[in-house]
Order: C-alpha cells, then sequence, then structure tokens
C-alpha cells in the first residue's frame, strides 16, 4: 500500500508523544523491577530442646507448669437411633371429612376426593 500524501503534523506528533510516553511507563517498570528488595534480617533461631522420652516426664520444665484438672465422667446414654439406615415413619394427621378452614379468612380447604359441594367463597377486600 502506497501512502501518496504524508500524514498531516498533528497525528505526527500524536504519534511520538504517546511513544515517549510508552517508553516511559516502561522504564518505570523495569527500574522498579531491577531494584534489590529489602531483607529484613531474621532472628537467631533458637536451640533445639533436646527430649528423651524415658527419662522422667514430670521433671521437664515444659511439663512442670501443667495443672490437672478434675474433669467429672460423662455418663453412657443413648445416642442417636438403633439403625439410622431405617425410614422415619410418622402416622399422618387425619383430615376432617368436612375440610379446614383458614385462618382470618373465609376460604375453607376441602380433602381431595371429597363429596362436598360447598364452593368456596371470597370476598374482595
Amino acid at each position: 500500500m502506497k501512502f501518496t500524501k504524508a500524514p498531516p503534523i498533528l497525528s505526527r506528533i500524536i504519534l511520538a508523544v504517546s511513544a515517549l510516553v510508552m517508553v516511559g511507563v516502561v522504564f518505570i517498570f523495569v527500574s522498579r523491577a531491577l531494584e534489590p528488595a529489602d531483607i529484613v534480617p531474621t532472628a537467631r533461631p533458637k536451640k533445639a530442646e533436646v527430649f528423651n522420652p524415658k527419662a522422667d516426664v514430670s521433671k521437664h520444665p515444659a511439663f512442670v507448669d501443667l495443672e490437672e484438672e478434675y474433669m467429672e465422667p460423662v455418663p453412657d446414654m443413648p445416642v442417636g437411633r438403633d439403625n439410622p439406615f431405617n425410614s422415619i415413619v410418622t402416622p399422618a394427621a387425619p383430615t376432617p371429612a368436612e375440610g379446614v378452614a383458614v385462618p382470618r379468612s373465609q376460604l375453607h380447604i376441602a380433602p381431595v376426593g371429597s363429596t362436598s359441594t360447598e364452593s368456596t367463597t371470597s370476598t374482595n377486600i
């Protein structure tokens, strides 16, 4: 593709300024990535304590401060069901043949298959 006409001077200035901005941004990121990190000196490691399990433990300094607390034994009680895999069967509450009235309304719920011929009425508020 050949350009027959040179781009306007304004577009050349914008291109040069954006190139300088990009070079500056890259320089800032690279200079921050290459600067040395501050290393905080660590404390000297503690000397490892030697523990002999065959020695008398009650005289070891780690165990001298322990206090024995009196604990009451937990009484044996049945926990859960005998067979947790059995299904839980609860008897269904019998529904009255005439149905159930809905509180704070004039609605009446009739059981399925009932022979009641009463119609449900509601009032407009």
